[in-house]
């Protein structure tokens, strides 16, 4: 009989599927995990124990750095298709391009903890007369 060996994964690796998993809108998205998990040929429950720190967890400073490398990668992406929409206002359809901007910025906002949604709320006072 032999034995199954279980995959290891590197701290490297835990981080980057963490990282994944945020920015494909975890835990707020449905189906977050499932694509990831797929993605990567890992299984949704272990992706899931490794985000909520429950097993295995990747050790913050290395998530700490992969993130602000993302950060960086995407901020780069976001400026390059910006001037791209400017270069090719007359040639490419602009509504690609800026739908590109679009998500790279959601998937920056996601993977710094900050929301994507933008909502506003106004509330209107009304006088009233008391006779």
């Amino acid at each position: 009989m032999t034995k199954h060996k279980r995959p290891r994964y590197t701290d490297e690796f835990r981080a980057n599927a963490v990282l994944m998993l945020l920015a494909q809108g975890w835990p707020d998205k449905k189906g977050a995990q499932s694509t990831v998990a797929k993605h990567l040929g890992v299984p949704r429950p272990t992706l899931v124990r490794w985000a909520k720190r429950e097993q295995n967890p990747p050790p913050d400073e290395i998530v700490h750095i992969k993130r602000q490398d993302m950060v960086q990668r995407l901020e780069y992406l976001r400026h390059l298709l910006l001037d791209e929409a400017q270069n090719a206002i007359e040639d490419a359809p602009l509504n690609h391009l800026l739908t590109g901007y679009g998500i790279l910025t959601d998937k920056q906002r996601l993977i710094t903890g900050q929301s994507t949604e933008n909502q506003a709320v106004q509330i209107n006072m009304v006088k009233v007369n008391r006779d």
